[in-house]
């Protein structure tokens, strides 16, 4: 039985427990940390009781912890990561995997020495759509590919100028309203996962990057509420990210993978294939799965069979890598190379 301590219990760790939950056949959350307290003990209710922490540090040194779930504000997950890192424990952290590329060096250089496993919780990996997209793509149903869209839009509150920062996480005095804190605005944050899921489809090098950053809702923000980023792949393909807190789109995410042979169109819970010569799309209905619990299963399969993650540190880098050139593309104005970055 694999014991797991979670570090920070803020919002997002509410689906992490639920998937710890869901495989407590082969792990138990055994302990949390947080520095407010009330969190950490509703986190700890939710898991079915388990020994609380004020500071991780403690948490680190408890035997019955083999593996930590990172849930920290981002400017947080370096120092975390480092630390469990140093401690021999396995790392499952959340996006982003750091601030920027000293700090993912410093991850790396850590994970190296100890041989743990780093699992980046890329949890929209593991979505039926991108399942169902990814063997497609490698089989060569749509031949060559040459142009993948992964998009993630939402209307954020407040999202009004006037709206009251109360109803929401991005509001002012936030950790999330602050670019040193965040380490950027929102690419950075929800713009993460169509990076990764690009990434991810695309199955090759990304080259350069170029990007638009604005900001139409969320004046609280230091950063962008809205992102739009091209990419240049090494094998000829073009990605096109579309990410923001000031829109909605109909599925909350969608992706379009196009090649010389026919089309893919996919949402949450719906893909539509149109190849060449079809008079109409092929639709299929699909699951929404909890994806926190499906990532969780196969962290805990990888450290069972000493596998390497599919969202691997190597993919959280290459992510970061990726976001942090669009941040580079918009500050100096051209298109940026990776390999500098």
């Amino acid at each position: 039985m694999l014991g797991v301590g979670i570090i920070g219990c803020g919002g997002i760790s509410n689906g992490h427990a639920r998937g710890w939950n869901a495989n407590s056949e082969r792990a138990k959350v055994v302990a949390v940390a947080d520095v407010v307290d009330s969190a950490a003990q509703t986190r700890a209710a939710q898991v079915g009781g388990a020994q609380v922490y004020a500071d991780y540090h403690e948490l680190l040194q408890n035997p019955s912890v083999d593996a930590v779930d990172i849930c920290l504000p981002h400017h947080l997950h370096k120092e975390a990561a480092v630390a469990a890192a140093n401690a021999k424990k396995h790392v499952l952290i959340e996006k982003p995997l750091c601030l920027d590329m000293d700090e993912a060096k410093e991850i790396e250089a850590a994970v190296n020495a100890s041989g743990i496993t780093l699992m980046c919780a890329h949890n929209q990996v593991f979505t039926e759509s991108v399942q169902e997209i990814k063997p497609r793509i490698e089989d060569g149903l749509l031949g060559d590919i040459y142009w993948i869209h992964s998009a993630d839009c939402f209307l954020s509150r407040p999202f009004i100028r006037t709206g009251s920062a109360a109803l929401s996480s991005h509001g002012p005095g936030t950790w999330r309203s602050k670019r040193e804190l965040m380490g950027g605005g929102e690419l950075i944050d929800t713009g993460y996962h169509p990076t990764y899921r690009l990434l991810y489809l695309a199955g090759a090098e990304a080259m350069t990057v170029s990007a638009v950053l604005t900001n139409h809702r969320l004046p609280q923000l230091d950063g962008e509420d809205t992102a739009q980023v091209l990419v240049a792949f090494a094998n000829g393909s073009s990605g096109f990210i579309l990410s923001s807190w000031a829109m909605n789109l109909p599925s909350g995410y969608s992706i379009h993978v196009v090649g010389d042979r026919g089309t893919i169109s996919a949402g949450p819970g719906r893909i539509e294939m149109m190849l060449n010569g079809m008079e109409r799309p092929a639709v299929k209905e699909l699951q929404v799965p909890d994806t926190f619990a499906r990532e969780i299963e196969h962290f805990i399969g990888c450290l069972e069979n000493g596998e390497t993650p599919v969202q691997s540190l190597a993919d959280g880098i290459a992510t970061l890598r990726l976001i942090r050139g669009a941040y580079q593309s918009v500050a100096e104005q051209r298109v940026v190379s990776l390999d500098t970055v």
